[in-house]
């Protein structure tokens, strides 16, 4: 007969228990190594049919999918609402059990969505790359520190980071035991940068071949990289009823306290999905930055008197819970720039392999502009506008990466970072959510929709030099 099965995961071992689902008589009752062999075990002792029921934790995902292959029905249940209140105080890997199978039992079991392997990749994409920004932001920091003990710093508009900063490095007079150790920070800091690439071109195919993320890009401040990290985190939107409920699972709802008379509260929750949060509020600060549509919302608060922090948590919030509407809905944006979204797209479209890209010359393959015109159709219903200038449709790859052996494409050029919705995706210019945020541009001085280096924004960024030097996203 079929038995309700307990596991309780931990990194090195799993504590099951097994019982009736009829009479809930103990049928099994013991503690497996959390290795090859061990789950080997456990899946010979279970039988195709059973219901296994264990918490949404580390590992957790990986064993569900071998007893899913074995023919057990699994379920995962939510941590924080899976406990027995008659356990309190007594907490043991054998009454976590029996809290899930009293749970299970009782058909009160809260049980959380299992991603698919896509989503699961993605996710893991996602904080690979938000390892890599806090390598990026530690590296410059460190040398920085180094200059500053010197007493060293670099010249106005000096950009640290890129040639003419290494050679003004290269240039100092520092002594030779100093000169070493930023050698190597600046060795270490280019290979991070060099894996952040590849991380772009990661992104960069996963974006390619999901139409939602061509759809997210429509909103100022989504790139390829910030569309595919939100598509990983959220999964499938169709989850979510209401945009609110989608920006409650980020953890970028308002926490209430009501008792009697009382109600207070005020600052979020932080009771979500942690680097769904995190790249929605730099989505919000590329979009301040880019002066979009939605900007405003930002703007009338920091005007009222609300810290610019708490101002760009709201503006996240907001975004979400449009991108929340535009996906589930299947709707064009219509407040953004149709220039600056074919732009974004024919940048994607630079990433698509050697073999589909059409080179000079040649009539093989298609040219990028034509495919960002196709998505564009594809996505808005409407006819792509005109570009000018560099990306002009006489030449409209000048500007564009170029392809590598193999078929890769090297990451876009500096010229790229300039405007918003850049393939690097949200937070191109530093981890914005941090004190020393540029003051917000008055309305007069605000450059109109994709003007990203207007002078105006220019001098506002460069208020705070240290900010726009760390990790990007």
């Amino acid at each position: 007969m079929a038995q309700h099965v307990a596991v309780d995961v931990h990194d090195r071992t799993l504590y099951v228990v097994a019982v009736d689902p009829e009479t809930g008589e103990e049928r099994l009752r013991r503690r497996f190594p959390h290795t090859a062999a061990g789950i080997e075990e456990l899946l010979a002792r279970l039988s195709p049919g059973e219901t296994v029921v264990m918490e949404a934790t580390r590992g957790a995902h990986s064993l569900a999918n071998r007893l899913d292959a074995r023919g057990a029905t699994v379920l995962l249940a939510d941590p924080q609402r899976c406990r027995l209140l008659g356990f309190r105080g007594k907490k043991t890997d054998y009454r976590d059990c029996l809290a899930l199978l009293s749970h299970l039992r009782s058909g009160e079991l809260a049980t959380v969505w299992r991603p698919d392997p896509l989503t699961r990749e993605r996710r893991q994409l996602a904080r690979e790359r938000h390892g890599a920004n806090g390598q990026v932001t530690q590296l410059k920091n460190r040398l920085l520190a180094l200059l500053r003990e010197e007493g060293l710093f670099p010249p106005e508009g000096e950009q640290l980071w890129g040639p003419e900063g290494e050679a003004w490095l290269a240039a100092l007079p520092l002594p030779e035991p100093t000169r070493l150790i930023l050698q190597r920070t600046w060795t270490l800091l280019q290979g991070v940068l060099a894996v952040k690439e590849d991380q772009d071109r990661a992104f960069a195919r996963h974006a390619l071949a999901d139409p939602r993320a061509w759809r997210l890009m429509q909103l100022p401040g989504f790139g390829p990289t910030a569309a595919v990290i939100v598509l990983g985190e959220v999964g499938d939107f169709s989850r979510f009823a209401r945009g609110k409920q989608l920006g409650s699972y980020a953890g970028l709802d308002p926490q209430v306290e009501q008792s009697g008379d009382y109600r207070g509260g005020g600052k979020i929750s932080r009771a979500g999905r942690s680097p769904l949060r995190w790249i929605m509020v730099e989505v919000a600060w590329s979009h301040v930055l880019a002066n979009g549509p939605e900007a405003g919302l930002y703007h009338r608060l920091v005007k009222r008197g609300k810290p610019a922090n708490l101002a760009i948590v709201a503006l996240a919030r907001h975004l979400l819970v449009l991108a929340h509407h535009l996906l589930t809905r299947d709707e064009a944006y219509q407040g953004g720039d149709p220039r600056s979204y074919l732009r974004k797209l024919a940048l994607l479209a630079a990433f698509r392999p050697a073999e589909q890209r059409r080179a000079r010359g040649s009539k093989a393959g298609q040219r990028d502009l034509d495919w960002a015109r196709e998505r564009y159709r594809e996505i808005t219903g409407q006819e792509p506008p005109r570009l000018s200038g560099a990306t002009a449709e006489s030449t409209p790859e000048a500007a564009l990466p170029a392809p590598q052996p193999g078929g890769a494409t090297a990451a876009p050029a500096p010229a790229a970072e300039k405007q918003e919705g850049s393939t690097s995706g949200a937070g191109a210019r530093g981890t914005h959510a941090r004190k020393g945020r540029p003051p917000a541009v008055p309305e007069r001085e605000r450059p109109t929709a994709g003007s990203a280096g207007s002078p105006a924004l220019k001098t506002a960024r460069a208020g705070n030099n240290v900010a726009r030097r760390k990790g990007a996203t």
